[in-house]
């Protein structure tokens, strides 16, 4: 099946971008650096953050209290745009919803297992950006308030 991969701009000259679309592969160019990684960020973020605040796998999850994950996601997608990447929330909520609905995320398995985790990096860093591009951001900051209080306690 074709395999797509994204590359910044800046990749289109490189030779395994050409190796790549020259073996069939469908190059997307994805935009500046920071658009590439905001693409599976804005993702990975909602599911670390959806999976980590209710304790469970994303479809229960997202059915815990109608609404509160999508209204969640539609604040990371304004930071996403403010950040350079505009984002449609409603596609990443069918993102989510594609997903198996048992599926975890690995930053839930690490605070359930107690270890190191990204938390910091994951949730703290939307709540600072949030703060950055003046978006109010109630829902991040419920989940991230709520998981950072399981953290210490």
């Amino acid at each position: 099946s074709m395999r797509l991969v994204e590359v910044p701009d800046l990749a289109a000259e490189w030779a395994i971008t050409q190796g790549l679309t020259a073996a069939g592969v469908d190059t997307a160019l994805g935009g500046t650096e920071s658009q590439v990684l905001w693409r599976k960020f804005r993702f990975l973020g909602a599911l670390a953050l959806a999976t980590s605040w209710r304790d469970a796998p994303i479809g229960p999850a997202m059915d815990a209290e109608p609404g509160v994950i999508e209204a969640m996601v539609a604040e990371i997608a304004q930071i996403a745009t403010a950040e350079g990447l505009p984002s449609n929330a409603n596609e990443i909520v069918a993102q989510l919803r594609a997903l198996n609905p048992e599926a975890p995320s690995s930053l839930w398995n690490d605070i359930k297992a107690g270890g190191p985790n990204e938390f910091n990096e994951l949730g703290r860093y939307l709540v600072e950006l949030a703060h950055r591009h003046e978006i109010s951001a109630p829902t991040i900051t419920r989940a991230v308030d709520a998981i950072g209080a399981r953290l210490s306690a």
